[in-house]
């Protein structure tokens, strides 16, 4: 309830451009929840050994019930802190604007379910159609999940653009050239994406130190994973028009068509191929949701997106991948020699990108230009 309450007042911190307060209040709602869960957990059962109040605290219920209430009192608190940035507003009932918003949001609601379903149904699918009994399946799909969290490292990254670009991508739908700066943005985040996803799998020795050594040995999905969060950061771009254009059903049917993919691949290609399926249903997913948006996109909202030379970046940085790959046969038993090679291949990359895209680099670093913030 608190939660659903907070989510205006944040999306006003957004369109105010207040990014910091945003962050600040929802680190702090985190890190409230894990100081009471672990108070407690932990503690509270150490001061109910010396104290009559405490042991009576005790009593309310078992862990279960301390843990959610935990999460109640931190989601309290960031509400009732959040309420005093919001700018006092006269609470008029309008019934043609509620009408309006529910004609725009309701197929967002799809939306919503589509991604998680998307972006959190493997778990279920490892677990039961992997063909071992349920403790190996789960413990196969653990080394995924493990696998998989380097790849979020990218999705971090696409989440922190989303909540940055809509209220941005609206806030100039009004202006001239507004078209022209969301292709600029489009090719803007894919390169730095590809950059990202480069850069990861050029250290991925290192980056594999933060997972257990007995997981590491799912890291063949991490590249699936890696294109296919950067194709959801694409889509982010391609799907913005159908909200600018109020035809946010469309989004509920390009997200629904999504969402079928990864439950059809999922059941079929774990079958074959294993955990390795999940991750090759993820590309399939979200390259659907890009093709099918953009095409709807250009007839419907046209935008002019540099597409080839975005396909252009995705496919050199593939390709400069498949090179890493290729010469780590030679040096395979010295880590400090890949990482030296992977450094020049990586810096031959950005040399490319500064020489070939100067103009839009230059906006992203040096001017500050309104039209790439």
């Amino acid at each position: 309830f608190f939660d659903v309450l907070c989510a205006v007042p944040f999306a006003s911190l957004r369109q105010q451009n207040r990014p910091w307060l945003f962050l600040a209040l929802k680190l702090g709602g985190i890190v409230l929840n894990i100081v009471f869960v672990l108070f407690f957990i932990e503690i509270l059962p150490v001061l109910a050994e010396m104290s009559l109040f405490w042991k009576n605290i005790l009593a309310w219920g078992d862990q279960l019930f301390f843990i959610f209430l935990g999460n109640l009192m931190a989601s309290a608190i960031v509400f009732f802190v959040l309420i005093t940035f919001v700018k006092k507003e006269d609470f008029n009932w309008d019934t043609s604007f509620l009408k309006r918003m529910l004609v725009f949001s309701w197929p967002l609601v799809i939306v919503a379910i589509a991604g998680v379903i998307n972006q959190s149904s493997y778990i279920t699918f490892q677990k039961y159609i992997l063909p071992n009994d349920l403790q190996t399946n789960l413990s196969e799909g653990g080394v995924f999940a493990a696998a998989a969290s380097l790849a979020l490292l990218l999705n971090l990254f696409t989440i922190a653009f989303n909540y940055a670009a809509e209220p941005f991508f609206f806030a100039h739908r009004d202006r001239a050239d507004a078209r022209k700066v969301y292709a600029d943005v489009a090719l803007a985040f894919t390169i730095v994406g590809c950059v990202m996803m480069i850069v990861i799998l050029g250290y991925i020795d290192l980056f594999q130190l933060l997972i257990g050594r007995n997981f590491r040995a799912g890291l063949e999905v991490v590249p699936l994973l890696l294109i296919s969060y950067l194709l959801l950061g694409i889509y982010y771009n391609v799907s913005i028009w159908y909200k600018l254009a109020d035809k946010t059903l469309w989004g509920a049917w390009i997200a629904g068509g999504g969402a079928l993919i990864t439950i059809v691949g999922n059941i079929l290609l774990i079958k074959e191929m294993h955990v390795i399926g999940s991750a090759w249903a993820a590309v399939a997913c979200y390259l659907f949701m890009v093709v099918l948006c953009y095409v709807l996109g250009q007839k419907l909202y046209p935008i002019p997106y540099k597409i080839w030379r975005m396909m252009g970046w995705i496919g050199i940085a593939i390709g400069l991948y498949f090179l890493m790959e290729w010469l780590r046969r030679f040096y395979e038993d010295n880590v400090a020699i890949i990482l030296v090679v992977n450094t020049v291949i990586i810096g031959f990359y950005l040399f490319l990108v500064y020489v070939f895209e100067k103009g839009l680099v230059r906006q992203m670093m040096v001017k500050g230009s309104d039209s790439i913030t």
